[in-house]
C-alpha cells in the first residue's frame, strides 16, 4: 500500500506539511525536500491507517478543503485544531521534523550556513579535540577500566569462535 493513497491525500499532506515549514530563500519547504510520502508513511505506521484521514477531515471545514485553502487560512485552522487536539500536531510535527532534517537538500542548507552536518556521526565522526588523560577535566572519575592509547591496542584472537565470525562476517 502506497503512503499517500490519492491525489486529494497528497494534495492534502503536501499542504498540512507546508503550512508546517514553508521554507524561505535558505531551506527548501517541507515539500521541496521531497518528504511527503515518508511522512505519511511515518504518520501511518505511528498513528495508525486512519491517522491522516481523520486530521484531514478535522482541518477541512464546511466544505472547503484544507488543501485549497490559503496559507493564513491553513495557518489558523492548524493552530484551531492544535488547540483542540495537540497530540496530533506533535505527532505531525515528530515524523515531519525527522524526515525533513534527514532530507539531502535540507542538511545542504545547513552546511552552506557553515555547520558541520554530517550525514552520519560514523565513520568519519564529529570534529573533536584529542582526549588528553593528563587534564582532570578529561580523565575518568570513576575508575572502572583504564585508557588505552590507539597505537597501543592489540587484537585478540578469535579462534574460540568457531564459525560465528563466519556467520556474522
Amino acid at each position: 500500500m502506497c503512503a499517500i493513497d490519492t491525489t486529494d491525500d497528497a494534495a492534502f499532506v503536501i499542504a498540512l506539511i507546508d503550512t508546517m515549514i514553508p521554507g524561505d530563500g535558505d531551506f527548501p519547504s517541507a515539500s521541496e525536500a521531497g518528504v511527503a510520502a515518508l511522512v505519511a508513511a511515518r504518520a501511518k505506521e505511528m498513528q495508525g491507517p486512519a491517522f491522516l484521514a481523520g486530521l484531514r477531515e478535522a482541518l477541512d471545514r464546511d466544505g472547503a478543503p484544507f488543501a485549497g485553502a490559503d496559507e493564513g487560512e491553513r495557518v489558523a485552522r492548524l493552530v484551531a485544531h492544535e488547540t483542540a487536539k495537540p497530540s496530533d500536531v506533535q505527532a505531525v510535527c515528530v515524523v515531519l521534523y525527522l524526515s525533513y532534517y534527514g532530507a539531502a537538500s535540507v542538511k545542504a542548507a545547513i552546511r552552506r550556513m557553515g555547520m558541520q552536518y554530517p550525514d552520519a556521526p560514523q565513520p568519519g565522526g564529529y570534529v573533536m579535540s584529542p582526549f588528553d588523560p593528563a587534564d582532570p577535566m578529561e580523565a575518568p572519575v570513576h575508575r572502572r577500566g583504564h585508557f588505552v592509547a590507539t597505537d597501543a591496542v592489540a587484537r585478540v584472537s578469535t579462534e574460540g569462535l568457531g564459525d560465528l565470525m563466519e556467520r556474522v562476517g
